[in-house]
């Protein structure tokens, strides 16, 4: 399984293993599953991540989540720590980015519905 390192700093987040199911040619070299685990010895699955694997609504396909899905979830959280203790103008720069990237995803899907293609695989 191919490993993920995006998301490492100097500041422990090494200590997070991001692993993915192998690139799929087929669905546009894109990935569909994502397990994330820490620690070295006992490792401890913290996280999965299923993705939409094919067409939306077509039978025998893997229906999971959007990439929308994923960054409404993030967006919660920065909205959840800005309205308490921990807020900060990092935390508000994160959370403008992620609502930026939320909206040109939205963008993307209405012009590819516009286009006819939403839910093909065609670019």
């Amino acid at each position: 399984m191919p490993l993920i390192h995006h998301h490492i700093d100097p500041f422990g987040s090494a200590d997070i293993t991001i692993t993915c199911d192998e690139r799929d040619p087929n669905a546009a070299g894109a990935s569909h599953v994502y397990v994330m685990q820490i620690g070295d010895e006992v490792i401890e699955k913290v996280g999965e991540l299923y993705f939409q694997h094919g067409p939306r609504g077509t039978d025998g396909k893997l229906t999971g989540l959007n990439h929308a899905a994923v960054l409404a979830v993030l967006i919660d959280r920065y909205e959840a720590l800005q309205a308490g203790p921990h807020a900060c103008e990092s935390n508000d720069r994160c959370l403008a980015g992620l609502r930026t990237v939320l909206d040109i995803e939205r963008s993307r899907t209405a012009e590819r519905k516009g286009r006819g293609v939403l839910g093909a695989n065609k670019a």
